[in-house]
């Protein structure tokens, strides 16, 4: 398992958690920060699938890789396109107060963390998987 690998993409999705956290403390305009934060967590995960898409990895087998690309996937169409398309279609009206597809705005953000916690959890357990495969082939090489 390439540890600069997995730094290469947690430290990056660990440092939108931070700057989103930043963007509500500094940006006084509320729909402002809201779209700064869901630009971020829009083009970071982009910017991981870019990638990996060009190195194919992690792992053997597309065991892993087919965990790294659910966990990405699930929270990149399912929670941050739609809440940042949802913000900015519904402009004028205070994220909380708005419905979308039978949700609340509050709703759609509380799915979206545990969603965001989930993708960082398999894209882990990938990793994980990678180096327990990878383990593997090299003890059967040896015998």
């Amino acid at each position: 398992m390439r540890i600069k690998t997995i730094l290469r993409e947690f430290v990056p999705l660990l440092l939108v958690i931070l700057l989103v956290m930043t963007f509500f403390r500094v940006i006084p305009d509320r729909k402002i920060a809201a779209t700064c934060a869901g630009l971020l967590f829009v083009l970071v995960p982009l910017a991981l699938m870019v990638l990996r898409w060009k190195e194919g990895g992690p792992g053997f087998s597309r065991g892993p890789r087919t965990l790294w690309w659910t966990g990405v996937l699930q929270f990149w169409l399912l929670f941050a396109l739609p809440i940042l398309g949802a913000r900015l279609l519904f402009w004028e009206t205070a994220f909380e107060e708005f419905t979308f597809f039978g949700q609340s705005g509050a709703d759609w953000h509380r799915y979206s963390s545990k969603s965001y916690m989930l993708m960082l959890l398999l894209i882990l357990a990938s990793h994980g998987w990678a180096w327990a495969q990878m383990t593997a082939a090299q003890k059967q090489k040896a015998s």
